[in-house]
């Protein structure tokens, strides 16, 4: 089956369609390339503020669990609190396994004595940020005998 163009169809006119078409198209490329450039940059803007506030909660938290032990090694309070800080930080950080880190704290006095939320938090700050390959380097060289 044959579709039968107009006359005006020729091949200069299909050309110049095909021509603002590519420009068209090379258009809507680079301008989505430079929407994605600015949307990079708010994401950067915006996980260095998540990690801050993951960051300083947690150190927050920590304090609070070292300094008021007494309070907090009560079963139910300590517990609550514990519940409700790993359940803020997995709101900010989305990670499973700093959840399950941060599980050590249910862990009678080992969990009020260790920077639990401390260190769950800045290794999930590595890993979001890319610095364990940098961390793997530096043990490395640390662990190598020569």
């Amino acid at each position: 089956m044959t579709i039968k163009l107009p006359n005006c169809w020729n091949w200069h006119c299909w050309e110049s369609v095909r021509s603002e078409v590519i420009n068209y198209l090379l258009l809507n490329i680079h301008c989505m390339g430079e929407i994605s450039k600015k949307e990079t940059n708010k994401k950067t803007k915006r996980s260095f503020r998540t990690a801050a506030l993951a960051l300083g909660i947690s150190i927050t938290a920590d304090a609070l669990d070292y300094l008021a032990a007494p309070l907090f090694s009560i079963p139910i309070i300590g517990d609550v609190f514990d519940v409700i800080t790993t359940g803020l930080l997995y709101s900010i950080t989305k990670s499973k396994v700093a959840v399950i880190m941060n599980l050590a704290e249910f862990i009678p006095f080992v969990g009020d004595f260790l920077p639990v939320y401390t260190v769950s938090t800045l290794i999930w700050i590595m890993r979001e940020y890319g610095y364990e390959s940098f961390f793997k380097k530096i043990l490395a060289l640390i662990s190598n005998k020569r």
